[in-house]
């Protein structure tokens, strides 16, 4: 067995050069995204604040992401939803790592319905690191910016600025591999048929490289849906199967690293 010390830096380096599908450890799109591809700009708030105004149901919602099947890489997230005619708002909370390294995340966003057709939004974000390194636990407070565009029934594009500006709280200097520079996303989704979705993301930003994916959905019946997708930066493949029952919500998906194996994810959502 690997020593504390050894599992902490072993943590630390994979939570810096080895993250999947997001710009950070905290900021992961939730399981039914993570299956087909990792789209969240197009369906998670944590990526696209205008994604609220569009939301056709109140929803509750906790996912939780283990890489490679290592228990001190899982990351938990919980969000809420409260999409109305007036401000439509959300609030995410978001957990990774373990007692010796822990990142966490409060993250609030408000958007508005500016027609038919187009959603803005904005989202703060205080993300705070606690480690055995330092006494005191550097923090950082960041802004994202969103719009949603769709030309029509079938189409939904989405378009986001991540952490600008984003700054550090505090006297310590906070910023990591996982508390990221800025960073731009752009998505689409196209319903081609009434029981298949397609999907289409790409990223850039800080000092990552362009990177993108792909993915489905596929409707077998009301209550089931098996997606898959494909994500660069690494090849990673993604698959995975959503359930639902009145008003609750299952979500399951695998992603598969060529260098590090497997990791799964698990959500569990409630509408009202």
């Amino acid at each position: 067995m690997l020593s504390g010390g050894l599992v902490w830096t072993g943590v630390l380096l994979l939570s810096i050069h080895f993250n999947v599908f997001a710009t950070d450890n905290l900021r992961l799109p939730d399981t039914r995204a993570m299956a087909a591809g990792g789209n969240g700009v197009i369906e998670s708030s944590l990526f696209n604040p205008a994604l609220v105004a569009f939301s056709a149901r109140r929803s509750a919602g906790f996912h939780y992401f283990n890489k490679y099947n290592i228990k001190e890489l899982g990351t938990l997230t919980g969000s809420f939803q409260y999409p109305n005619s007036v401000l439509p708002v959300a609030v995410g909370i978001a957990s990774f790592g373990y007692d010796a390294y822990r990142e966490s995340m409060l993250h609030l966003s408000a958007a508005k319905r500016l027609n038919e057709r187009w959603a803005a939004g904005i989202a703060v974000h205080y993300t705070v690191l606690q480690t055995e390194l330092y006494e005191e636990s550097p923090a950082r407070l960041g802004v994202d910016a969103g719009v949603l565009y769709a030309p029509a029934d079938e189409w939904l594009i989405g378009l986001s600025v991540l952490n600008a500006p984003s700054v550090s709280v505090g006297d310590r200097l906070a910023y990591t591999g996982s508390m990221a520079d800025y960073a731009m996303q752009a998505g689409i989704r196209w319903a081609i048929m009434d029981n298949l979705l397609l999907t289409g993301n790409m990223c850039s930003g800080g000092e990552q490289p362009l990177r993108g994916g792909m993915g489905m959905e596929y409707t077998v019946f009301d209550q089931l849906r098996l997606r898959s997708g494909i994500h660069t930066s690494p090849l990673c493949p993604s698959f995975g199967a959503g359930f639902e029952a009145g008003s609750f919500g299952l979500d399951v998906a695998a992603v598969y690293h060529p260098v590090l194996g497997i990791s799964t994810g698990v959500g569990l959502s409630f509408y009202f």
